[in-house]
């Protein structure tokens, strides 16, 4: 059963792990908010989690925030008590350079953004944990 007391952040709602995370979530009964680059995507983040057999009612919210831009992140993260950023800034082709990967700080938008008492953040597809253990 989910914890009342804040949503869970989860970046990049359409990744292949974002969106497991999505679906388990919701599924343990949490308030979820994730994002993506595109709202444009949101449909697909919530066919994803019927698909997987969850019924996300009212307790999904899908935001726009990439991590390439400070944009959107202080929206994303207002409200949440944990943040799972599991998200990963990969351009569509890999070229020595080129990348969204390259970009200093590229992956941690998301945990700066969360900078505020009560609110735990785990990175890169780690278990959440509080205070009183793993979600």
């Amino acid at each position: 059963m989910g914890d009342s007391s804040g949503a869970v952040l989860v970046t990049g709602g359409t990744g292949f792990l974002g969106g497991w995370c999505v679906a388990l979530l919701l599924e343990r009964e949490y308030e979820v908010r994730t994002t993506v680059r595109d709202l444009a995507r949101e449909q697909a983040v919530r066919d994803a989690v019927g698909a997987a057999g969850v019924d996300p009612g009212s307790r999904l919210t899908v935001l726009a925030a990439d991590l390439v831009s400070d944009t959107g992140w202080a929206e994303a993260v207002a409200g949440s008590r944990y943040v799972l950023h599991v998200a990963s800034p990969f351009p569509p082709v890999q070229t020595e350079g080129s990348g969204r990967a390259d970009r200093p700080g590229s992956g941690w938008r998301a945990a700066r953004a969360r900078r505020r008492p009560g609110c735990w953040c785990r990175a890169r597809g780690d278990d959440v944990f509080d205070r009183r253990g793993p979600l």
